[in-house]
């Protein structure tokens, strides 16, 4: 389950002590022995460097899963506006409404941190309240790659238990890209993740140019950067988007998607 969708704060799985030994309470468990998706919150005392670190190391050397995601919420957060579990984003929305919830929510005091591991590499990157950081836990950045001369950055992963594109990435590309290096770049991620259930459906990824991805399950906001106004929403609308591996199109599996989608 990604930052963007809706969960019951009221379905509390477990309550008691991490194993760092700190308090905390599970909100969501979607783990198979190949991918860890935990959601956690903890007292607002413990959302530190030290500790969120301390957690992270903690799950990081109990698991051999090929994919860990990690996510740490305050709990002082958790009601009223202030919560970050509030921005669900509908099914698709356009690029203005998209921007004036951004405006809306660009000053927010927001603490959430998410450790995400790929094939043994692991980071933690964290926002809290203004500012935000960014930690190598083990290996390297699991969310940087570089490949056919582009840089590629994964924004954000979710998991889900449903039949179709169970796993999904969503990924920043800096500059121009060219289809060659968008299936590169997909080929080498197919490889680092798992296949995603039972019937061995590979990751599928969308990629940008920007963190505008106007669907859901992508969160309305991408909260490890400062948000910046951008000058001209419509170039953002028209920039290229491109899906790969949803099907195999003239020997492709990227393809550029339509306009918005």
């Amino acid at each position: 389950m990604g930052l963007g969708q809706t969960i019951a704060l009221w379905s509390v799985l477990t309550v008691g002590m991490g194993p760092a030994g700190y308090a905390e309470t599970v909100l969501w468990d979607r783990s198979t022995p190949e991918i860890i998706e935990r959601g956690i919150l903890v007292p607002d005392q413990e959302f530190t460097r030290e500790r969120l670190v301390a957690r992270s190391e903690q799950e990081r050397k109990g698991t051999t899963a090929t994919l860990v995601h990690l996510t740490i919420l305050m709990e002082g957060q958790m009601e009223g506006q202030k919560s970050p579990m509030r921005l669900t984003q509908p099914s698709h929305v356009s690029f203005k409404s998209l921007l004036a919830t951004r405006k809306r929510y660009a000053t927010s005091d927001v603490h959430i941190a998410e450790m995400i591991g790929i094939g043994g590499d692991f980071v933690l990157r964290v926002r809290d309240g203004g500012k935000t950081w960014r930690e190598v836990l083990a290996g390297k950045d699991p969310l940087l790659h570089s490949v056919e001369a582009s840089e590629f950055e994964i924004l954000h992963i979710t998991y889900t238990v449903q039949i179709v594109a169970p796993l999904k990435a969503y990924v920043r590309v800096r500059g121009e890209v060219s289809l060659k290096a968008a299936e590169a770049f997909y080929e080498r991620i197919r490889k680092l993740l798992p296949a995603a259930d039972i019937f061995e459906q590979p990751v599928l990824v969308e990629i940008r140019g920007d963190t505008w991805f106007p669907a859901m399950p992508f969160p309305e906001m991408y909260w490890y950067e400062d948000f910046v106004v951008p000058a001209d929403i419509g170039k953002i609308e028209d920039a290229p988007h491109m899906v790969c591996g949803w099907a195999i199109i003239d020997g492709s599996a990227c393809q550029a998607s339509v306009r918005g989608q």
